[in-house]
């Protein structure tokens, strides 16, 4: 570390106060949340590795808030996992849309008391830097439920220049991250588009060129969701009844004896987010974990099996040998529709609910694949699925190309991260300060997701995006949610 006044210090002897949740006796019981009250009560799905998500959310009222002595958040607090997933970070400033927030036990409060010594922004990537996460690593303690105590967090060693270099650090950063947290609102829209031709085409049956020509297919029992049978008795002319089975093949592509590689993309559950990659971590061939054996190719649908309607799952796109999955992530490959279909079918909101309802295993459940693939669908006509292909293309190359040009600037900012902390590139006066009294720090806050396009939202929209909203002839429509994806 070089320049002058730079210094480093424990976080207990920094102005950063660390503040735990309530653990007593008033701690919320199961059947004391709501879907919607006073007070949101922080879940670990909703501290992700980019930050907050909103999408899953579960509230106490006020007169519990009352009751609870520790662990409410107030405006620029920072929140930290340490049970479980220890480490996924986000932070509460201005954009957040709840008033009222607390922490549950398996999460910590960071506190700036402070401001005029240390910026908010410059200690919020300092805990997502690698010289923060090295030290959890080595202070984590247990196997099955990895654990950081406060008393090991107060350890943990923290680089401070000066306030008026520590603002520059974080505008640099910050930067990179506010383009990279447009790229992922871009492609959540993106992808909600794709989901509403979907539905309006496969669901509605409202697509281009159908003659409302109806065939009965009585005794067929399903829905959209699956959750409760559905008799579906009409469907397009020329398609047909059959399971998810018929259009695709599951975990087919694991690592074997015979597999060579230098080395190994590993994605772990915990990394992946409604269609998103948060990192890969690599590893030299061998000394990857065990549960790392789930090869990928181009237009495979991933899904993790454990709490699956928790929304980890992406769709692998020009995927490289070396991309390699948790054994924890089923692996769906299309073999008779576009990988778009597949991947749409089987990650629509009414799917994952579907399989945390038949998910089994207390702390932890899952579901068999076997039980997503013996799901029943209405499979399209090739036409039908041919011209879907040539709309949902086009959206998902925009979403890859986001997705890559996002890779890059991550792994910019992870390798500028520590080295502008540690002070080994130094940070010019002429760099654009960010302010240290009232911070913005690079955030991902992921909200409950879209319902429906309005109009203004097609209007910026390239003609072949739109295409697949227009109107279309009126026909019967049917209680079922197929599934596919180009």
């Amino acid at each position: 570390m070089s320049g002058e006044g730079w210094k480093t210090v424990t976080i207990d002897l920094s102005p950063i106060e660390i503040i735990d949740g309530d653990r007593g006796r008033n701690y919320p019981k199961q059947e004391e949340f709501y879907d919607n009250e006073y007070c949101l009560f922080l879940n670990t799905s909703n501290v992700t590795p980019q930050g907050f998500n909103f999408e899953k959310t579960m509230f106490i009222t006020s007169e519990k808030d009352e009751l609870l002595k520790k662990g409410k958040l107030k405006r620029y607090d920072i929140v930290l996992t340490t049970r479980g997933t220890v480490g996924n970070v986000a932070y509460y400033d201005e954009n957040v849309p709840y008033e009222n927030i607390r922490i549950n036990s398996g999460m910590v409060i960071f506190r700036n008391g402070r401001p005029e010594d240390i910026s908010s922004q410059y200690f919020y990537h300092f805990l997502r830097s690698s010289i923060f996460q090295d030290q959890v690593e080595s202070h984590s303690s247990g196997s099955a439920q990895p654990q950081l105590p406060i008393k090991d967090l107060k350890r943990i060693e923290l680089p401070l220049p000066p306030l008026p270099t520590q603002t520059r650090i974080a505008s640099i950063l910050s930067a990179l991250d506010d383009k990279i947290e447009l790229n992922r609102q871009t492609n959540a829209t993106l992808e909600a588009i794709a989901q509403a031709i979907f539905k309006e085409w496969f669901v509605n049956f409202r697509f281009p060129g159908a003659t409302g020509e109806m065939e009965d297919v009585a005794g067929c029992s399903m829905n959209g969701a699956g959750l409760e049978p559905a008799p579906m008795r009409l469907i397009p002319k020329g398609w047909r009844v059959g399971k998810v089975g018929d259009i695709c093949e599951v975990n087919k592509n694991t690592i074997g004896k015979g597999d060579v590689f230098d080395h190994i993309e590993y994605i772990e559950i915990s990394e992946v987010n409604r269609g998103a990659i948060g990192k890969t971590s690599i590893y030299s061939y061998g000394t990857e974990p065990s549960r790392a054996k789930r090869k990928l190719k181009h237009g495979d649908t991933v899904l993790s099996t454990v709490r699956p309607n928790r929304g980890a799952y992406f769709l692998a796109l020009n995927s490289s040998s070396t991309l390699i999955a948790s054994t924890g992530f089923a692996v769906f490959s299309p073999v008779a529709v576009p990988p778009s279909f597949l991947y749409l079918l089987l990650t629509s909101s009414e799917k994952l609910e579907y399989y945390g309802h038949v998910a089994d295993g207390g702390a932890y459940p899952a579901i068999n694949p076997n039980l997503i693939m013996d799901i029943d669908i209405v499979i399209p006509g090739e036409d039908a699925l041919n011209d879907f292909q040539s709309v949902a293309d086009s959206l998902f190359k925009k979403i890859d190309n986001n997705n890559r040009q996002s890779a890059t600037l991550a792994k910019i900012r992870d390798v500028l991260l520590p080295k502008l902390m540690n002070g080994e590139i130094p940070v010019g006066a002429g760099s654009k300060p960010a302010l240290a009294s009232t911070p913005k720090p690079a955030r991902s806050v992921i909200h409950k997701p879209v319902l429906g396009l309005e109009p203004k939202d097609r209007a910026g929209l390239e003609p072949q995006d739109r295409a697949g909203l227009e109107p279309a002839p009126t026909q019967s429509t049917a209680t079922e949610s197929p599934r596919g994806s180009s």
